[in-house]
């Protein structure tokens, strides 16, 4: 706000400056001479005194007007009255970007401050959920997993899981070739029964919900799936 106000007073300067030069063609060229706004002498200016007061301005008014404010010599008049007008144009200009720049920043800070609201909502969900929830790379790798899936597969923490091979937790791989075909062709598998082995190395009955997430060129990105107890 005190920026726009220092500029908007240069501004108004710089167009009063302009409309204050005297343009008037018989000032001499050699010289450049200024005139007081006051009259050469109280005689010039006749006031009734019982006259009231507006009519009293309006005849100092016409005293003043009758004097030139300021007179420049005509070489100079056009530059200097060029630069001033660009002057002023160029801090209307800088104005208007300042508000196109504090508009933009809000925009972006009121949607840094809804994405991060919408992952802290996300985040609570996905660490909350009685379901195991995990999500593998296109090789079958996992990349993130939530504390229910880290219990089913017999882990104590979920960091546990980042990083190994999903196919080395299947009970038959048959099935896991049986399960891949089955995606790839449908895209997405609801309550698909399968059998997984533990870290213990014991067996554990789950059903499955599994959904292939591709990339604009239809590339896999990566595997989300959900596991239950049955």
């Amino acid at each position: 706000m005190i920026f726009a106000g220092k500029h908007m007073i240069i501004c108004i300067f710089a167009v009063l400056t302009v409309w204050c030069i005297d343009l008037s063609p018989a000032l001499s060229e050699d010289h450049v001479h200024t005139e007081a706004f006051l009259c050469d002498s109280p005689a010039e200016l006749s006031i009734d005194k019982n006259a009231d007061a507006s009519g009293f301005w309006a005849e100092l008014l016409g005293c003043v007007s009758e004097k030139p404010v300021a007179a420049f010599p005509d070489w100079i008049k056009v530059p200097l009255e060029i630069c001033l007008i660009l002057l002023a144009l160029f801090v209307v200009f800088v104005i208007i970007l300042k508000g196109q720049i504090k508009k933009i920043t809000r925009q972006i800070n009121q949607k840094s401050r809804q994405l991060i609201e919408s992952e802290t909502q996300y985040r609570t969900l996905f660490e909350s959920t009685p379901d195991g929830v995990i999500v593998s790379d296109a090789n079958g790798r996992i990349i993130s997993a939530n504390p229910a899936a880290a219990a089913i597969m017999g882990y104590e923490s979920a960091e546990e899981l980042i990083g190994k091979a999903g196919f080395d937790f299947y009970y038959n791989p048959e099935d896991r070739k049986t399960m891949l075909s089955q995606l790839m062709a449908k895209e997405e598998l609801k309550d698909y029964q399968l059998t997984i082995r533990q870290v213990s190395g014991r067996p554990r009955d789950l059903l499955c919900s599994l959904r292939l997430i591709r990339d604009d060129n239809g590339a896999v990105l990566r595997i989300n799936g959900t596991l239950r107890d049955i």
